[in-house]
């Protein structure tokens, strides 16, 4: 995800060259992975610039980026039967969407698209923008983080020096309707430290039916070193107050992103290398697991890939391969895969007991048996390039999307018995 924005961000203007985009026929090598179709993304240095691909009605809709000229960001939309390419949208002549897109995330017929400098709500169904608010505008900078709750969509905004002391994070969401703002919170160091908020994650208290959002808040600072213990915060979103923070819990600003997940009254809470069972209400510990690598080291940080709560278990994947399974009740560790996905894909599908993740690292797409962790399939890409981005899944036509650098591609996968 990281290089991905990194790319998008420095890319320089050239001359972009069309070539054909009809599918190419792919040999299927085995009976475990079956590659239904392979289309080029369309132009002749095409970069998959989003970290989604996404499914809606019988289309599937990519976000990508000609690394010959950054103006060129779009989205593009094709067949999810065939791989037929029917159509793309062009952001040049969008204020705020020249830069390149940093993430996309989807609710229903809605995509909401960020850029360093815009947020767009594009509606599929008219295939037009909705709205769209240019940061510029309030003389903020955007984030590529984002999460979907309900009928909002939360971020982050900028403002003071980048990697600097006074580097400001306010947290803040949008209707995914209307485009109208609201600012849910900020918070300003003592130390001048910079200030960056995970993902929250929403629950609604069955007592008052107030609004609780999960959040950590993490640091940096160039003269204290730039990674800092991490706070996790509950905020009550209706009455607009804090309910309880841990201050320091976590020992390192690491696997900040994403939100926590929520198990009935309880969160999951992942950071550093250890994950912690918290009651939502009254922030009591219930209890900590640590897996893994050293927290010190980057390779052990749950960074890239997405913590996945399934039937009341967590799957988490290392940056440097470990693969790890715990009950989310007890936080048991169920078992354990040294050899999984390096630089893994932003999410895991699991279905059919298995589990499908991406591996940056080694450039193939990765199963894994759900009930042992061990891995069944190890497969390159169609076209050989490296993967670059997650995983999609059509449950109604079992079948699975992803990208590399340059096409799109559609695959099935028939786990051996």
């Amino acid at each position: 995800m990281f290089i991905l924005i990194l790319v998008s961000y420095f890319l320089f203007s050239c001359e972009k060259i069309d070539p054909p985009s009809n599918p190419t026929p792919i040999s299927v090598d085995d009976s475990t992975f079956l590659v239904k179709w392979s289309t080029k993304l369309g132009f002749n240095h095409a970069f998959a610039s989003s970290d989604g691909n996404f499914l809606y009605k019988n289309e599937l809709i990519v976000g990508a980026v000609d690394l010959d000229s950054v103006s060129s960001s779009r989205l593009i939309g094709f067949d999810k039967f065939t791989g037929k390419k029917l159509w793309e949208y062009e952001f040049t002549t969008e204020r705020g969407g020249w830069r390149g897109f940093t993430n996309i995330v989807q609710k229903e017929n809605m995509l909401i698209i960020s850029t360093l400098t815009a947020l767009f709500a594009f509606d599929l169904n008219t295939r037009s923008i909705l709205w769209s608010k240019v940061h510029d505008d309030t003389g903020e900078d955007g984030s590529s983080y984002m999460n979907i709750e309900g009928n909002y969509v939360y971020t982050w905004l900028s403002i003071g020096i980048y990697s600097g002391i006074g580097f400001q994070n306010k947290l803040v969401r949008f209707n995914i309707h209307t485009g109208q703002r609201g600012n849910v919170y900020q918070y300003t160091h003592p130390k001048g430290w910079s200030v960056g908020y995970s993902q929250p994650a929403q629950y609604i208290d069955p007592i008052s039916n107030d609004t609780i959002l999960l959040f950590k808040r993490y640091y940096s600072s160039p003269i204290e070193g730039p990674k800092m213990p991490s706070d996790l915060c509950a905020y009550n979103l209706s009455k607009k107050e804090v309910i309880w923070e841990k201050i320091a819990f976590s020992p390192l600003s690491s696997s900040e992103f994403y939100p926590s997940n929520i198990v009935g009254d309880d969160a999951l809470v992942v950071s550093d290398n250890s994950v912690y069972k918290y009651d939502i209400m009254t922030g009591e510990l219930l209890w900590k697991r640590t897996l893994g690598a050293n927290p010190n080291t980057w390779l052990g940080y749950f960074l890239i890939a997405e913590p996945t709560l399934y039937n009341d278990q967590l799957f988490l994947q290392e940056n440097g391969k470990g693969f790890y399974c715990i009950s989310a009740i007890n936080g048991n560790v169920i078992w354990t895969n040294p050899n999984g996905s390096s630089s893994p894909g932003q999410n895991m599908i699991i279905n059919k007991d298995m589990i499908i993740n991406n591996c940056g690292g080694c450039g193939r797409i990765r199963g894994y048996d759900l009930h042992t962790g061990l891995t069944f399939m190890s497969k390159k890409a169609p076209n050989g390039n490296a993967i670059s981005t997650g995983t999609a899944y059509d449950v109604e036509t079992e079948t699975y999307y992803t990208r590399d650098f340059y096409s799109a591609f559609a695959f099935k996968v028939n786990k051996p018995k």
